[in-house]
């Protein structure tokens, strides 16, 4: 005779442990993100984006929601490094943008990536 039981029903504490141990190995780390000084939600040039590290790093965490949306905007090169945008991230209205490698850096977005 096979019974069947319910861990998480008896014991919430292993489902809590095993909840933060997934989330600790399936979450990216981000203890010792360094915060960006850009105070803006969004960028809107491709000057802008060329002298973001230089302007406002080094960094790797912007702290707000982040829009780029720029006619003039062909890369993103000047975002490599940035790992955490903390907001909303979303890219649009950029007709020339050819090239977005300059993210492949980025672990993590806020609830939207668009």
């Amino acid at each position: 005779m096979c019974v069947e039981k319910n861990l998480f029903s008896e014991t919430p504490t292993a489902y809590l442990f095993i909840v933060f141990w997934l989330h600790s190995v399936f979450v990216p780390s981000v203890a010792n993100a360094d915060l960006c000084t850009f105070n803006a939600t969004e960028i809107n040039s491709q000057e802008v984006i060329d002298n973001f590290q230089a302007n406002y790093g080094p960094c790797d965490e912007i702290p707000l929601n982040l829009t780029v949306e720029g006619e003039d905007i062909t890369n993103l090169d000047g975002l490599a490094g940035i790992r955490i945008v903390n907001g909303w991230f979303f890219i649009s209205g950029n007709p020339m943008l050819s090239d977005v490698s300059g993210l492949s850096d980025l672990e993590l977005s806020g609830p939207t990536f668009q």
